[in-house]
């Protein structure tokens, strides 16, 4: 799903984007297994490695600044495959589990459950992957099958010249003063589902709770819905207050447009960038040492700098600027709604389907 903003700063870089948020890589391997030993480090020279990457200043950032450095240090070639998460599900599938058009994935976490559960990735090691050890444990998969490769939180960014009283809850957002000046994403983006599970843990039974959900999101209309670029109609003002993520929030402020963020004070959701490898990759070592290659801190340090992100790896040591737009750290992700593999699969197998149907009933 994703992105939104964040999928668009992971797209476009938007979030991440989702994401959730790393690099997007992808690619087929058809490059030998084998790996030559030459004095020290490991040489993978003559191998292809293929991952997925999101488009725009995403790919651009991971073709000239991260991918560089990797085939340098292992003598392998990295193809890059471009796209969005529902298509290289897609592909995986028609493929099958022993014939992946993708060595890496870098992936919207709410996408793959059930690739997971067919046995479609690969489990990880700190033998493996080392900086696998250095990334907060909220992060890494049940099983560390896959592992959160960066994040990027969701909250609510406003107009600083519009807004008087900016909103700190989500429950502010149903205040008189908010009414017709909000944006918000439709079930087309993922963080338009999580918005709905969100409502209905804070108003309802539980996270798939849709009838107070669409009870609660109707009292909000009129709003401004988009499914991908949230960061348009903010900057022109056709709202006042976004749910977006803070990536994409505060490249906005950086660029001088006058917006702020606030995490809400009951938690927020985030777009998840779930790194992946693939079970029946070709080559292994080559796949893991480039999972182990994106969780160090010094790309992880470029990620955050860049763009804003919260870097996955706690050692990871970021600018104080970049450290001033960055609400939420890997270290403290107690404002986070984790959802549980039993909510990601209900978005999968249901969920999604079910609130973009009632959504195109009843509010488009």
């Amino acid at each position: 799903m994703k992105r939104n903003s964040v999928r668009r700063r992971l797209r476009a870089i938007p979030a991440l984007g989702m994401g959730l948020v790393l690099v997007a890589l992808a690619g087929c391997s058809s490059s030998p297994t084998e790996t030559t030993q030459s004095k020290g480090p490991i040489s993978f020279a003559g191998q292809t490695l293929v991952v997925t990457v999101y488009g725009g200043d995403t790919e651009k950032f991971v073709r000239e600044d991260v991918v560089p450095e990797f085939e340098k240090e292992t003598g392998a070639k990295v193809e890059l495959s471009v796209g969005l998460s529902k298509d290289w599900v897609t592909k995986m599938r028609v493929a099958g589990k022993d014939n992946p058009p993708y060595d890496v994935l870098l992936i919207n976490k709410v996408r793959i459950p059930g690739l997971k559960k067919a046995g479609f990735f690969q489990k990880l090691s700190a033998e493996k992957v080392p900086n696998l050890t250095d990334v907060a444990k909220p992060l890494r998969d049940k099983g560390d099958v896959g592992v959160q490769g960066l994040f990027q939180p969701l909250g609510f960014a406003y107009r600083t010249d519009l807004v008087k009283t900016p909103p700190h809850s989500w429950k502010d957002l149903w205040s008189p003063q908010y009414q017709g000046k909000l944006c918000l994403y439709n079930p087309s983006n993922g963080a338009g589902i999580m918005t709905m599970m969100m409502l209905g843990k804070l108003f309802g039974k539980g996270t798939t709770d849709m009838d107070t959900a669409f009870k609660k999101i109707k009292e909000l209309e009129p709003f401004k819905q988009s499914d991908f670029d949230m960061q348009t109609p903010l900057t022109r003002g056709e709202c006042e207050i976004a749910i977006i993520d803070s990536p994409a929030a505060m490249d906005l402020k950086t660029k001088g447009a006058p917006v702020d963020f606030v995490v809400p004070s009951e938690g927020t959701f985030m777009f998840e960038q779930d790194v992946n490898v693939a079970a029946g990759s070709q080559v292994k070592d080559l796949a893991y040492k480039y999972v182990d290659y994106l969780l160090s801190a010094k790309v992880q340090e470029k990620w955050a700098n860049k763009f804003y992100v919260s870097p996955a790896n706690t050692k990871a040591t970021i600018s104080a600027d970049a450290a001033s737009k960055i609400p939420v750290r890997a270290g403290d992700m107690s404002t986070i709604q984790a959802w549980t593999d039993k909510e990601f699969e209900w978005i999968e197998n249901q969920g999604s389907k079910l609130i973009t149907d009632r959504w195109n009933r009843e509010i488009n």
